[in-house]
């Protein structure tokens, strides 16, 4: 991965725009700056501090996830801490089909990394647990599928008794799982 970094943040937009013009086969990503750095606690559905833990994540794992990749960034966001991509890669939900986790367990890890539980998801930070279903709306998740880079998705874990029976992307619109994982890593920001 290539770091681009400028003065100001705006002008790392602008070069991320022209740099995705002019090479077309790589990935350029804008890596954010917390305007509110000081304040104490993350909410799990922070776009900037999500996108900033998805680009610290990507870095760690194999250089970036493989491939051209350039990532633009002003010097204030270089500055600023992020958590430590290994930390939070073992504070992760790892969750499969055919594992055994007891579904109370998955509720309490999302309540202590700061979801909010609600009736129905539809926003990242959020899950929804009824008998034995629960949908979660993460901000940073990898799925297995391929090009996976870990964006704000809502999926539905199903259990029969304590064993992972199912887990599936979510049609915000619908409300209908489709499209199945073998296995997610959910991480909490907050």
């Amino acid at each position: 991965p290539i770091l681009y970094i400028t003065a100001h943040l705006d002008d790392a937009d602008n070069a991320a725009d022209d740099l995705q013009g002019f090479a077309a086969e790589s990935r350029v990503s804008v890596f954010p700056v917390r305007e509110d750095a000081t304040a104490g606690e993350v909410a799990a559905g922070d776009e900037i501090a999500a996108e900033r833990v998805r680009i610290a994540l990507q870095l760690s794992q194999a250089g970036g996830g493989g491939g051209d990749w350039i990532v633009c960034t002003g010097i204030q966001a270089i500055v600023q801490p992020v958590s430590d991509p290994q930390q939070l890669a073992r504070r992760g939900l790892a969750l499969a089909a055919g594992k055994t986790i007891d579904p109370s367990q998955v509720v309490e890890w999302l309540t202590d990394g700061g979801f909010e539980r609600v009736d129905q998801v539809d926003v990242p930070g959020q899950f929804a647990a009824r008998g034995g279903i629960v949908d979660i709306y993460a901000a940073v998740i990898q799925a297995d599928k391929p090009g996976s880079r870990g964006g704000p998705q809502p999926i539905r874990v199903e259990f029969f008794g304590d064993t992972v029976e199912s887990i599936r992307r979510i049609d915000l619109d619908t409300q209908r799982s489709h499209e199945p994982l073998e296995r997610v890593c959910v991480y909490a920001i907050g």
